[in-house]
């Protein structure tokens, strides 16, 4: 797994030991840092996760989470020393974020004081566990670990999120990807995937911005400590950095269509706000969505059958999208079930569709199945059948590509396939043994051609 855990961020308000980076200002020098490669690589690469101005990184933050976007936590204080004998005693995610983006070609970390501790992420117990740095040679194996580059895991854009649950100091948190894909990078398999509703945007979020915090709030995190928050970037900073919080109450918020103030004074009452913004009261929704997969045509194309739920549409018709954003026509919700006879296969490992209603793009849902080999089409790869694939019901086997894609295009059977198992690439057999091994035979311009 590429990932491990997480800065600790304090936003309540102190004295920084860093106002800036050059050779004028103050350092404190509390112990003699030992020069450190790793620490180079660690800074640096932490680095590239933040903008010139210290935000995030959209592209290289795809769960909001240092742990499993980054690879691990300093747990704070740390000293660091820079090339030029300089040191700095970092208390507190502001410091860090200073450090990063003052380093240049010029300037930068190269040494740290050891022992440290940093947070890990434990596959075996799904649990963030703190782990004792004492030497570079144990500094420099946790940084072998991480899969800095992503070489061995390449990912769509596709938004369809998933969320896996994880452990805290006991207590339970949720982690949320974008897609399955890269949530199957970090090592997680549907198997894993839990219900993302508790997961709602502290900020009112969810595409629906309804309401907005009066600042200053305060929050506690799992670890058992309080940061003071003073603006939605900070919001977004302390997510980055912690794995779940409680509310400090009472606060307020503004709900934005009637610009009331609302006191907030249990979680109930957060909750209440929340489900008036994912639209409790009659807002369009497209649930139920499936897709059952027919047969392939002579010119590699083939059929599949599309039907879901549509509530308050507030409109007739419902429009179809590929990947890319690209639209396939519109239909009429009175005709559904519908058939499309001449389905394009995108060349990966999974198809997809996304179904919105018409004129109203935030009212969609999305779905992915597992792409059938039809001879003719321009495909390099299949299943040796027969494979076992895990659902609700039960485990079942598929004896074809009809019967993989439509256990897998209900999305009621929460459809995982059995590792391991095996494929054909080119005529040649491969054994997929990991979700990472049957992600990568998706990306065809290295795998096929």
């Amino acid at each position: 797994m590429k990932t491990l855990k997480f800065i600790l961020l304090s936003l309540v308000i102190t004295m920084f030991t860093l106002t800036s980076c050059d050779n004028t200002d103050p350092i404190i020098n509390v112990q003699n840092p030992n020069q450190s490669a790793s620490a180079k690589t660690a800074m640096s690469e932490l680095q590239q996760h933040f903008t010139s101005d210290g935000a995030l990184r959209d592209g290289n933050n795809p769960t909001g989470n240092i742990l499993f976007d980054y690879c691990f936590n300093f747990q704070l204080p740390v000293t660091l020393s820079y090339n030029n004998g300089a040191t700095v005693v970092i208390n507190d995610f502001n410091d860090l974020v200073r450090v990063l983006i003052g380093m240049n070609d010029q300037l930068y970390i190269n040494g740290i004081v050891f022992p440290f501790n940093v947070e890990v992420y434990d596959e075996a117990t799904d649990a963030v566990v703190v782990q004792t740095i004492h030497n570079e040679n144990e500094f420099e194996t946790l940084i072998n670990s991480c899969n800095f580059d992503g070489e061995d895991c390449v990912c769509t854009d596709d938004y369809a999120p998933v969320c896996v649950e994880i452990s805290v100091n006991g207590q339970e948190s949720i982690v949320q990807y974008p897609n399955a894909c890269e949530a199957a990078c970090d090592g997680f398999t549907q198997n894993d995937f839990v219900n993302c509703d508790s997961n709602s945007d502290p900020t009112g979020g969810d595409g629906d911005d309804c309401f907005e915090f009066i600042y200053p709030i305060s929050i506690t995190s799992y670890a058992g400590d309080t940061y003071v928050i003073e603006s939605d970037t900070e919001w977004e900073n302390v997510m980055y950095t912690i794995n779940g919080f409680d509310f400090v109450y009472p606060f307020q918020v503004r709900v934005l269509d009637t610009q009331n103030l609302e006191t907030i004074a249990t979680m109930q009452d957060y909750l209440n706000v929340l489900n008036s913004c994912n639209g409790n009261n009659n807002s369009c929704e497209v649930s139920n969505l499936s897709v059952q997969v027919g047969n392939c045509n002579t010119d590699g194309t083939y059929s599949i059958t599309i039907d879901f739920t549509a509530t308050n549409p507030g409109n007739e018709y419902f429009d179809l999208y590929v990947r890319n954003n690209q639209s396939i026509g519109y239909y009429a919700i009175a005709d559904l079930p519908i058939t499309i006879s001449d389905f394009s296969l995108s060349g990966l490992t999974s198809d997809y569709l996304r179904v919105a209603i018409n004129d109203n793009n935030d009212c969609y849902a999305e779905i992915e199945w597992v792409a059938p080999n039809c001879n003719n089409a321009n495909t390099c790869w299949d299943f040796v059948f027969p494979i076992e694939i895990n659902t609700t019901n039960g485990t079942i086997t598929a004896n074809n590509n009809t019967e993989v894609s439509n256990a897998f295009g209900t999305p009621a059977n929460n459809a995982a396939l059995v590792y391991p198992f095996d494929v054909t690439i080119n005529g040649a057999t491969r054994t997929i043994s990991t979700p990472n091994n049957f992600w990568e035979i998706g990306e065809w311009a290295n795998q096929c051609n």
